[in-house]
């Protein structure tokens, strides 16, 4: 079964040291870009170990942003990552 993921999962599992439950769960993890983006290079740049953690692993795949994914997001009033994710 696969599952895509937002930034919430990932960075709470991270933190608490049970990111591996998603590899358990799932057989694969696919996260959009702007959640790559949002989660592992800013939490890189802020220094975040969670960040570091998470893409440290070698099972999350990055996948392309839908088109139009911020346009909906402002629209429907939700971050863009979540947008991507749903």
């Amino acid at each position: 079964m696969t599952a895509v993921s937002n930034a919430g999962p990932l960075i709470h599992l991270a933190k608490i040291g049970r990111l591996n439950l998603l590899k358990e769960i799932f057989n694969e993890i696919i996260i959009p870009r702007t959640v790559k983006v949002e989660v592992i290079d800013k939490g890189k740049e802020k220094g975040k170990t969670d960040a570091f953690l998470i893409d440290a692993v070698g099972w999350i795949k990055v996948m392309d942003d839908p088109a139009n994914a911020d346009q909906l997001a402002e629209k429907v009033g939700i971050h863009p990552g979540e947008v991507c994710a749903i």
